[in-house]
């Protein structure tokens, strides 16, 4: 199995996610047993369940803000490696993710120390869902419909 375009950082991930992100592409390697190929896998990500962005969405629909403008960041602090992502993955699912690392290059945009996120996190950000949480939902929604 070949990665033919860029990885997406700092981004969603879900059930019903495009199977041609990131998550969804390890989870059906590790699902048929086929071989992936990535990069050296030293690109930080960002990762949120996509549950946790609609509730915290929701909860700024509903709040007052003490001015008619303010920006904040939807951004957990959890920063991990492409290859920290894989080995979560294989222990949360316990199956292997046969990665050919470092079969293709870095496309040149990736993130490879955390960004400065230049505006302050949102003052009741709500991550409850776990990578490992989200990746068994995942893992069992798909094992559903397989």
């Amino acid at each position: 199995m070949l990665l033919d375009n860029n990885l997406y950082f700092f981004t969603l991930y879900g059930i019903g996610d495009r199977p041609s992100h990131l998550v969804p592409l390890l989870l059906t390697a590790a699902r048929t047993g086929q071989e992936i190929e990535l990069s050296p896998g030293d690109q930080l990500l960002n990762l949120m369940y996509v549950e946790d962005a609609v509730s915290n969405i929701l909860k700024c629909l509903s709040w007052k803000m003490e001015s008619q403008y303010e920006a904040y960041s939807v951004w957990a602090e959890d920063y991990f490696s492409v290859r920290q992502l894989v080995s979560r993955i294989e222990g949360t699912i316990n199956c292997d993710v046969k990665s050919k690392w470092g079969a293709r290059s870095d496309a040149g945009h990736e993130m490879m120390q955390p960004w400065n996120v230049p505006v302050p996190q949102l003052p009741f950000l709500s991550v409850p869902t776990t990578l490992e949480e989200g990746i068994k939902k995942i893992w069992q929604s798909s094992a559903s419909i397989a």
